[in-house]
């Protein structure tokens, strides 16, 4: 059954449950290092911060002291401790005393450092659902595991070792271009509601116009064939397009690459989901197939919103 008036965020290897009206209202950094604050329609509720650490036997512990230090605040006992984040550091909110929410976590299944916080002027309300909601959830996905990426209603995964590049979060468009090492991308893309998208452009010419500026076409021979993928019990159809992309004449020769897209419609959801893949050559031809059909995990697992 649903967990009613959540829903799930997730970015760059961390994941949590947040009010359903809660919504990202800006996005900084990239994988390594970055940071999403979060709110509402009547204020910024909490600003989450990540950073992957790569030092052998780091002090999660001493370095989180150091961090509430630095901003005057001791350590509390009986903070959220969420699975996978051993021994975090917890300062809480006192809107009496004019003092935000300090949480620090470390997860060394995914060597990632999270911090979590609240300024003074956040509601009571809004603090309360942080500390009671949102970082009891707090996950992380495990250095070899796929990724996980939630916003806007609108959920995918990427395998691991795949890295975000570019992003484009919009409601009703959210895209992530990912790469890995040896020069392979992977877009990521949904588009909803699909009933509007369709009568702004029929299904094929989604494939044409891509959503992040690139120098690579593909060729007029390209095959291009209708399609369906499984997702969560669930067939799916729409097209698939195979070949290559080459740079503009007289450049063609130089370096082109094997990319493969597809574009269904999940009537269900009202949604268009895209996906390209573009790489050396023709490594792991079901990757599309994959990150299609794993698409809106967060919709279709327990507590989703079905």
């Amino acid at each position: 059954m649903a967990r009613i008036g959540s829903s799930m965020l997730a970015w760059a290897g961390w994941r949590m449950r947040v009010p359903e009206s809660w919504r990202p209202l800006r996005i900084e950094g990239e994988w390594r290092k970055g940071s999403i604050i979060v709110g509402d329609a009547a204020e910024a509720i909490m600003q989450v911060k990540w950073m992957r650490v790569t030092r052998k036997n780091f002090d999660a512990a001493r370095w989180a002291r150091r961090r509430l230090k630095k901003v005057r605040r001791a350590p509390a006992a009986g903070g959220p401790s969420p699975k996978g984040f051993p021994d975090p550091a917890w300062a809480p909110a006192d809107p009496d005393a004019g003092r935000g929410a300090f949480w620090y976590g470390y997860a060394p299944a995914a060597g990632l450092l999270v911090g979590v916080l609240t300024s003074a002027g956040v509601s009571r309300k809004g603090q309360r659902a942080v500390a009671s909601t949102a970082l009891p959830a707090l996950r992380a996905s495990g250095r070899d595991d796929p990724t996980r990426w939630a916003v806007f209603g609108a959920s995918f995964e990427s395998p691991p070792g795949f890295a975000v590049r570019r992003r484009r979060v919009h409601l009703g468009d959210v895209a992530l271009q990912l790469t890995a090492p040896g020069r392979s991308t992977l877009l990521l893309r949904q588009v909803y509601p699909a009933a509007l998208a369709l009568a702004r452009r029929e299904l094929p010419l989604w494939l044409e116009f891509p959503v992040f500026k690139e120098h690579r076409r593909f060729r007029p021979a390209d095959v291009q064939e209708a399609w369906r993928v499984e997702s969560f019990g669930r067939t799916l159809e729409g097209l698939r397009r195979q070949g290559r992309k080459q740079l503009p004449f007289p450049l063609g020769v130089c370096a082109p690459r094997w990319s493969e897209a597809a574009v269904v419609h999940d009537a269900e959801l009202d949604r268009l989901l895209i996906v390209e893949y573009d790489a050396a050559g023709r490594a792991d031809k079901d990757r599309v197939a994959r990150a299609i059909g794993a698409m809106n995990w967060a919709h279709f697992e327990p507590g989703g919103k079905r």
